[in-house]
């Protein structure tokens, strides 16, 4: 059986209530082959990560209930792969495009019993029930990661069952009970920080584009000699304080002002 990418949310929405998560935990205690990748290895554990509305929509981050096929092997976790994504450049995209500041702010929210599995792009955590192992393959990394500390193992690395079906819980002293945490604290400033940066950009998108049509009635005034329209153009854009810049070939830079 294989399942792949699209949308988790979409999929539990489709799949809860349904004979789907039975038929997946069936095949893994009758025998055969189970194969998940990317929004559906995302459902099968006690949690999932809502990508579609934390990455694009831009809500606070949160999980959704699993399917919870896991547990049927005894592994109590929360699946995330691409968790080594570099698309998105200088902006942090690993963790399934969470980024670190939103991975903090969902592990304060899990429960003490469950931990992360995350899987590397191209890379693949093969479990074999039979055996009582697990192995990765591929070209990156498998993490177990409790309560932010990483446990990492290479390709070609053999994982024992047990070591994932007993899992160490949080200990008392780091739970986030009702306490937000440092972490979780700086976590959440990162995203709002993060969020004000978009709404400036998505600002600065709507307004250049006007003051590249004035700057253009500017460049036109001083190509007929009408310096007095000109100057009055450029002096009305520093009271608004944008910055204009003429170069010797005749093009004019701008720079908004500065947002605080």
């Amino acid at each position: 059986m294989f399942a792949g990418p699209g949308s988790p949310s979409y999929a539990l929405r489709v799949w809860s209530g349904t004979r789907i998560p039975d038929i997946f935990a069936d095949k893994l205690r009758d025998g055969g082959a189970l194969v998940l990748a990317s929004a559906a290895a995302l459902t099968v554990g006690r949690l999932t990560v809502p990508v579609y509305e934390i990455y694009k929509a831009g809500v606070d981050p949160y999980w959704l209930p699993g399917l919870d096929v896991l547990s049927t092997i005894g592994i109590n976790a929360a699946v995330i792969p691409h968790y080594d994504n570099r698309e998105g450049g200088d902006h942090d995209t690993r963790f399934c495009f969470l980024g670190e500041p939103r991975l903090l702010a969902l592990e304060a929210q899990m429960p003490d019993d469950v931990f992360i599995l995350g899987l590397d792009e191209h890379t693949a955590l093969i479990i074999d029930l039979d055996a009582g192992q697990s192995s990765v393959v591929g070209r990156g990394n498998v993490t177990v990661r409790h309560h932010g500390q990483s446990d990492i193992f290479a390709a070609g690395a053999s994982i024992p069952l047990d070591q994932l079906r007993n899992a160490e819980p949080r200990p008392a002293s780091a739970r986030a009970a009702q306490t937000p945490t440092a972490a979780s604290i700086a976590a959440q400033r990162s995203i709002d920080i993060e969020r004000q940066l978009d709404d400036i950009t998505g600002r600065a998108r709507l307004v250049e584009p006007r003051i590249e049509a004035v700057l253009d009635v500017r460049r036109a005034a001083r190509a007929s000699g009408d310096f007095a329209t000109a100057d009055a153009i450029r002096d009305r854009l520093l009271g608004l304080g944008v910055e204009i810049a003429d170069s010797a070939d005749g093009k004019t830079d701008f720079r908004l002002p500065k947002q605080s």
